[in-house]
């Protein structure tokens, strides 16, 4: 098993529309690659510190419309997770608290969170909401990440990136090649 066999995983089960086995797979190539990074930190700090990395590849990929380096989003409709006294709470919270953790140690996706096809992020109709997007943010700033450029998944998988399909093989750590590519669209 590697990271390009989840990734591969991932994209097969998330066209399927099993989104929450296609989302455990993706949170554990996040895990595998962030440990690349950061060996000495721990998993929880790991994994957020490469989401805030990565975040402006989460956003462009993942949240269509909106291209930031950061956000936080007020969330009341999850009262356990660690809020500001605003009631903000940082992207990377909400992913690996909510997504990752809840996939991780309990199997399922946390009854709270709701995905949805629009680009609308946070409380709205009792439910904390994420656009389906956001998995396509995460696997392909996995995809991206240079310290996974020898990868390769040797399955000819390919993806559709605002109307051009791509063989991920052809991605493998191309970070700054599709960053700047993303940016002149």
């Amino acid at each position: 098993m590697s990271i390009s066999s989840f990734i591969s995983g991932a994209i097969i089960l998330n066209k399927l529309e099993q989104y929450d086995a296609a989302f455990a797979l993706v949170c554990s190539t996040v895990d595998a690659t962030s440990k690349k990074i950061y060996p000495s930190d721990n998993n929880n700090h790991r994994n957020k510190n490469f989401i805030k990395k990565y975040f402006r590849i989460i956003s462009t990929f993942g949240f269509p419309g909106i291209r930031a380096d950061g956000m936080k989003i007020r969330c009341r409709n999850i009262p356990d997770i660690k809020t500001d006294k605003e009631e903000f709470v940082a992207i990377e919270d909400i992913i690996y608290h909510i997504i990752r953790c809840g996939l991780v140690h309990e199997c399922k996706l946390d009854n709270r969170l709701q995905f949805i096809n629009e680009t609308r992020i946070g409380d709205f109709d009792g439910y904390f909401q994420l656009p389906k997007q956001i998995i396509w943010g995460l696997i392909i700033a996995v995809i991206l990440c240079e310290n996974n450029q020898s990868e390769k998944c040797n399955k000819n998988i390919e993806i559709n990136i605002k109307g051009q399909v791509v063989k991920i093989d052809e991605m493998w750590g191309q970070e700054k090649k599709w960053l700047e590519k993303s940016l002149n669209d």
